[in-house]
């Protein structure tokens, strides 16, 4: 079996169909609780179905043989590690935003009174 535009496409899909599924599911349930409105976690619910998409169509253009390689192999490791990642940075950004924020805002308020000038 060769790598076609098929193939390679598919085992992109089989990388990113968890995280997107599951790191979609949780920011749009965490809008929805923020903002107490229900439309955002029908939309989670929608990301988690188009993940669920996205891995049967990455096993489909992988065939059979590609894709129980991939998924034993890298996906269960690496998925986890990845997931792991974007949540640390979600976390870290939730924690620091007020910091982050004051820091923006300086910075934009400099330019601006630089420009002004």
């Amino acid at each position: 079996m060769t790598l076609t535009l098929d193939v390679i496409i598919g085992i992109i899909l089989l990388f990113i169909n968890v995280p997107f599924g599951l790191g979609g599911f949780i920011y749009f349930v965490y809008i929805a609780r923020k903002n107490k409105q229900k439309i955002y976690y029908y939309m989670a619910f929608i990301t988690y179905l188009v993940s669920w998409a996205m891995l049967f169509l990455g096993v489909y253009l992988c065939g059979e043989k590609y894709s129980k390689f991939i998924i034993e192999t890298y996906v269960v490791k690496y998925t986890y590690v990845l997931i792991a990642v974007v949540l640390s940075a979600f976390i870290m950004v939730y924690v620091f935003r007020k910091k982050i924020f004051k820091k923006l805002l300086k910075k934009v308020l400099v330019k601006k009174s630089k420009k002004n000038q």
